[in-house]
């Protein structure tokens, strides 16, 4: 999910910090979800999910085909 959620922010141009702001957390703790040493809670990942327009499952690692079938 690191990955994933990294190259959303990436690819939107939004900063660590604006994502951080949305999910109502400091920098530092999204910089940690970022790179695999913390976990989003569920409400977080809802929220990055609605922020991205992904979906909950394809943010949570399950390939698109799967997600898309859906």
């Amino acid at each position: 999910m690191a990955a994933r959620i990294r190259q959303l922010r990436e690819n939107s141009g939004l900063s660590q910090r604006d994502v951080a702001k949305e999910l109502h957390i400091g920098q530092a703790t999204y910089h940690r979800m970022e790179k695999g040493q913390s976990e989003p809670s569920a409400v977080q990942i809802a929220t990055l999910s609605s922020l991205y327009g992904e979906t909950f499952l394809w943010l949570l690692g399950l390939p698109t085909f799967i997600v898309k079938a859906r």
